[in-house]
């Protein structure tokens, strides 16, 4: 008698637990195949190089005096990021010929690891490119992070639609794909404390760690041969302060072992007054940098 008391309330339950399921799911499906469509981005006929990575490009590459190119870095983007995205990019511009892409030291580092799992870095994507990442991303997410990503993405369907609602394109446009942040800035002039200490002199024994973040880079380079883009991996300017950081030689061991050539401008000798922070160019510093990948044909 006790079971059959509890049985309608439990059929209820259960079939009100499978429609909000069901209402959830295609909500969430068809935000994700129209925000999908809606923020795609085309870029103009003329544009034929895209410029990637993290703040570092993002600071230092200038594309207002450029003529074919579009600098989309985004601040805390890793590769496991830029991939899904430079995917969704290529698929609606046939006319990119070439990605710049900024390979920083710390890249295949376990530290990198951490930051990329971390709450902030998937809620600060999230809110950017959840419509354009492939189920598997979502899978992974739900699984490093539960009931916090379901929140994420709640977040971000709301500020899509604020977007939508507001016309507020051009400033959209720049929060989810990315450009240029200039930066009027002055680097402090007190020196530069270093927070690394030097590598261990065992450090040819190193191991590139086979992680989500290396396996997306080697699909990225694989789908820039599958469509006859070239990547052209980069290093932008560091203040001199860092010029000699252990970061070099790590850095060295990895090109070596992965067989990668990098345009490596990290320590490219610029003034004080050219940078906002010692990781970072200001606009000054941008202008000049711009000008001399100009001048050495590596993007127009």
């Amino acid at each position: 008698m006790e079971q059959e008391k509890w049985f309608p309330f439990l059929s209820k339950f259960c079939l009100f637990s499978l429609l909000f399921g069901l209402l959830f799911f295609s909500v969430f499906y068809f935000s994700f195949f129209y925000f999908n469509h809606y923020y795609r981005l085309d870029l103009a006929e003329d544009i034929e190089t895209v410029v990637l990575g993290n703040s570092h490009p993002q600071c230092a590459i200038n594309d207002e005096l450029l003529t074919k190119t579009k600098n989309l870095s985004r601040a805390g983007e890793p590769i496991y990021y830029v991939l899904p995205k430079l995917q969704h990019l290529i698929q609606n511009n046939h006319h990119v010929k070439q990605v710049i892409l900024e390979l920083s030291d710390k890249e295949f580092q376990s530290a990198l690891s951490r930051w990329m799992w971390s709450p902030m870095v998937i809620e600060h994507c999230t809110k950017a490119y959840w419509a354009f990442w492939p189920m598997s991303y979502h899978v992974g997410f739900i699984q490093k992070r539960g009931i916090d990503y379901f929140n994420y993405l709640m977040a971000a369907e709301r500020k899509y639609l604020l977007a939508m609602t507001q016309r507020s394109e051009p400033f959209f446009e720049f929060l989810l794909w990315g450009g240029y942040k200039p930066s009027d800035e002055r680097m402090k002039k007190e020196k530069w404390e270093e927070s690394q200490q030097p590598i261990s002199e065992k450090c040819d024994s190193l191991l590139i760690p086979v992680d989500a973040n290396y396996i997306a880079f080697q699909e990225l380079m694989e789908l820039c041969n599958q469509k006859k883009i070239k990547l052209s991996l980069i290093r932008c300017p560091v203040h001199e302060s860092l010029h000699d950081c252990f970061e070099k030689d790590y850095f060295r061991l990895v090109s070596r072992k992965m067989n990668l050539d990098v345009l490596d401008f990290r320590n490219l000798f610029l003034p004080d007054s050219c940078f906002r922070d010692a990781e970072h160019l200001n606009s000054i510093g941008a202008t000049l940098f711009t000008h001399k990948l100009i001048d050495e044909g590596i993007c127009q």
